[in-house]
C-alpha cells in the first residue's frame, strides 16, 4: 500500500498569527520519532521533558492532525474539515500560509466554510459568512459586522477560535489543543528513514473512509491481511504469501506508540495517536467521527531519482482499489465490536496478531481520554457502492484525479461525436462499394472504407480507455473481482 508520486519539496513552515497568540518558539523541523540524529538528541530530549511537565500523560487533542494535501488547496476557497467531531474551516491567506478557524460564525452559528474569502477595509484577508456578512480575520477576531451602526464597537466575544497550523511532508496540519503547546517538533512525520538516511517525501494521497481511527490503525499495523483482503490488487499481494512465514514481533509499547517488526526485517511503528510508519511508507489518519476517518499516505525515499513517477491519477486509482479491498470488512468489524463489546471475548488471536493486541490494549488504557462528543456507532453496515465511491471519497477532493477525470469525460464526448461522423461515412462507403460500376471506383471506395474502419477501431479503443479512467476514478468493483481470482 505505498503510493507513487513526486515530492512536494516545500520546507516545513509554522503557521501562527501574532494577533491571536504568541509566536511559537523555533523547534526542530520534524519529529524524528526516536530516529533523531545525535546532534538533535539533546534538543529533542529537552522538548520531551518540557512537554511532560506541562501536558497530561496522554492527550488526544494536544497533537498535530493532517487536514489536507497542500497541493489540493486553492486560493480564495474555504474548505470544511472535521477532526474529532470538531468542525473546522481552512483557507489559504498567502502562498504557503494557511488559517484554520472554528467553522461556525459567532453570530448565529452558520458554517463559515459556505462563505467566501475576501479583503477587509484594512486590506486584511478575511473569511466572510454567507448568512449576514460577518467577516473574520486570520486570528479569528471579527473584522466587520455590516448591521452595526457606524463607529459601533465589535464585541470581543464575536471572535471565533483560531488553531495553529503548519506544513510538512506535503500535508497541512492542525493543532487541536492549546496554542501555546503547539510545537512542530511533535509532528509525527519522520525526518529520517529507519536506516538513518534523510527522508524525501513524495506527493501525498488521501481518501475518506467509512470506519474509525481504531479500526483503521489496527488494519494498517496488520501486514498479513495484505495478501488476503488485497489479493491481486498489487503485484506483491497474493494469498499464496499469506501463510506462516509472516511473523510479526512486538518490540516495545509505550505512551508514544508501538514498535515491531514483520518477517524479522521489516520495521513497523505506530506513532500515537494516529500515524504508522513502515520502512518507506508513512500513514496518518484524521479521526472525523467514531465511524469515519480520512487516510493520508506519503511515500518516503532517499533517492531523488525516484521522485518522478507515473501519472498521479493512476497511482491514486491503485490506492483506491487497495482500500476498496477491505472497506466492507472493516465496516462490519467495527459495527460488531461497537463501543461496548469486549474484543478480548470476541477475537481469537494468533501469533501474527501481536501488534494488533498491543494496539487494542493501548487504546483500552486511554479510552477515557478520547474526545468524542457522541456515543456509539450507526448500526447499519452501509451500502457498498456508497462506501467505495471513489469520486466522493477521493477524486473530487484531489486536483490530480479531477483533472484526469475531466479530460477523460471530455475526450469521451469528442470521441462519441467522431464515431457518429466516421461511422456514417463508413456506411456510405460500404453502400458505394455495392453500387460501384468500375474496378477503379471500387478500389478507391474500398481503400477509403478500410481507412475509415481502422480509424473507427482506434476511436473505439480510445473510448474504452476513457471509460476505464472514468470508472477507476468514480466507482469500480475490481478489488472484489481480483480477490475472487486464484
Amino acid at each position: 500500500m505505498t503510493p507513487t508520486a513526486f515530492i512536494n519539496a516545500l520546507p516545513l513552515r509554522l503557521r501562527s498569527t501574532k494577533a491571536c497568540h504568541a509566536q511559537l518558539s523555533a523547534r526542530p523541523r520534524f519529529s524524528a520519532s526516536r530516529r533523531v540524529t545525535p546532534s538533535a538528541a539533546a534538543t529533542s530530549e529537552q522538548s520531551t521533558t518540557e512537554k511532560q511537565r506541562t501536558l497530561p500523560s496522554f492527550s488526544f487533542t494536544e497533537q498535530w492532525y493532517a487536514l489536507a494535501c497542500e497541493v489540493d488547496i486553492q486560493d480564495d476557497i474555504p474548505y470544511a474539515f472535521t477532526v474529532f467531531e470538531t468542525e473546522l474551516v481552512l483557507f489559504r491567506t498567502a502562498p504557503g500560509k494557511y488559517t484554520v478557524l472554528d467553522d461556525r460564525c459567532s453570530h448565529r452559528l452558520a458554517p463559515l466554510s459556505e462563505g467566501r474569502i475576501t479583503q477587509s477595509k484594512e486590506g486584511d484577508t478575511v473569511i466572510e459568512c454567507a448568512y449576514h456578512g460577518w467577516s473574520f480575520r486570520e486570528c479569528g477576531t471579527c473584522a466587520c459586522i455590516p448591521q452595526n451602526p457606524p463607529g459601533a464597537a465589535i464585541p470581543r466575544r464575536a471572535a471565533v477560535r483560531n488553531y495553529p497550523t503548519t506544513v510538512g511532508g506535503g500535508l497541512i496540519w492542525v493543532w487541536l489543543g492549546d496554542a501555546e503547546n503547539a510545537d512542530v517538533s511533535l509532528l509525527p512525520i519522520p525526518k529520517t528513514m529507519f536506516d538513518g538516511s534523510p527522508a524525501l517525501f513524495k506527493r501525498p494521497w488521501a481518501r475518506y473512509l467509512e470506519y474509525g481511527l481504531e479500526a483503521l490503525i489496527e488494519n494498517i499495523i496488520d501486514p498479513v491481511h495484505l495478501f488476503w483482503a488485497h489479493h491481486k490488487t498489487n503485484p506483491g499481494f497474493d494469498r499464496k504469501f499469506g501463510g506462516s512465514g509472516n511473523r510479526v514481533e512486538l518490540k516495545t509499547a509505550s505512551d508514544t506508540g508501538i514498535v515491531g517488526t514483520w518477517r524479522g526485517v521489516m520495521p513497523m511503528e505506530y506513532i500515537a495517536p494516529a500515524s504508522v510508519l513502515y520502512r518507506t511508507s508513512f500513514f496518518t489518519i484524521t479521526p472525523i467521527s467514531r465511524d469515519q476517518s480520512r487516510l493520508f499516505i506519503v511515500q518516503l525515499t532517499n533517492d531523488p531519482k525516484q521522485l518522478v513517477t507515473t501519472p498521479y491519477w493512476r497511482v491514486h486509482a491503485e490506492l483506491c482499489r487497495t482500500t476498496d479491498g477491505d472497506s466492507i470488512l472493516l465496516r462490519h468489524i467495527e459495527r460488531r465490536l461497537g463501543t461496548q463489546v469486549d474484543w478480548r471475548k470476541q477475537y481469537v488471536p494468533v501469533e501474527s496478531d501481536g501488534l494488533v493486541i498491543a494496539l487494542r490494549k493501548w487504546f483500552d488504557e486511554r479510552r477515557d481520554a478520547l474526545p468524542w462528543k457522541t456515543d456509539g456507532f450507526a448500526r447499519d453496515f452501509g451500502d457498498k457502492r456508497k462506501i467505495n465511491d471513489r469520486y466522493e471519497t477521493h477524486t473530487k477532493h484531489c486536483v490530480d484525479s479531477m483533472a484526469a477525470l475531466r479530460k477523460a469525460r471530455l475526450g469521451k464526448k469528442v470521441i462519441e461525436v467522431l464515431l457518429n461522423v466516421f461511422g456514417t461515412l463508413f456506411v456510405v462507403g460500404a453502400a458505394q462499394m455495392a453500387l460501384a460500376g468500375s474496378s477503379a471506383i471500387l478500389t478507391n471506395v474500398l481503400v477509403g472504407t478500410l481507412c475509415l474502419g481502422v480509424l473507427l477501431a482506434i476511436l473505439l479503443r480510445l473510448r474504452h480507455r476513457c471509460n476505464y479512467v472514468i470508472e477507476q476514478l468514480t466507482y469500480s468493483d475490481d478489488a472484489r473481482e481480483r480477490m475472487l481470482q486464484d
